[in-house]
């Protein structure tokens, strides 16, 4: 069945309201976007859905349509390994870093009176804060939204 089984399965014959005809419409406009519909089947079912008085007026119209609409979106595996990637070589250079700016702070940070302030600190911490709520909330700069 259509976009309405089971949103009514006692009758087809109930009135729709304006909602459920938007809700048709955006299911008809994405077959199009698709190419499962050509312009003068969407148009005409177009017309109809916004003149439909009926749950199984409305029915009619996408019995015939895979309804993506209202499935959960499938997962993009390549773009979740792509995102596991960037993060990963993140921390990579995060890390080379620390390591370089700890390096530089060994050799050069001997006083007369012990080992100097920790000024790498001020290099990897904000930047390891950052890299860390990222990592945590799983967010990217680069997320679709």
């Amino acid at each position: 069945m259509g976009a309405y089984t089971g949103v009514v399965s006692d009758s087809m014959s109930l009135r729709a309201g304006d909602s459920d005809r938007d809700r048709t419409i955006a299911l008809l406009r994405e077959a199009f976007a698709q190419g499962r519909l050509s312009d003068f089947e969407f148009n005409d079912r177009l017309a109809l859905a916004a003149a439909a008085r009926t749950f199984g007026e409305l029915d009619a119209l996408t019995d015939d349509l895979p309804l993506h609409a209202v499935t959960p979106a499938v997962v993009d595996t390549a773009e979740l390994e792509h995102r596991r990637l960037a993060r990963r070589n993140s921390w990579i250079a995060w890390l080379t870093t620390a390591l370089i700016v700890t390096l530089v702070w060994l050799l050069t940070g001997r006083g007369d009176d012990g080992w100097n302030f920790f000024w790498p600190i001020w290099v990897i911490g904000p930047w390891g804060i950052v890299l860390l709520v990222r990592t945590v909330t799983n967010t990217d700069n680069d997320t679709k939204d």
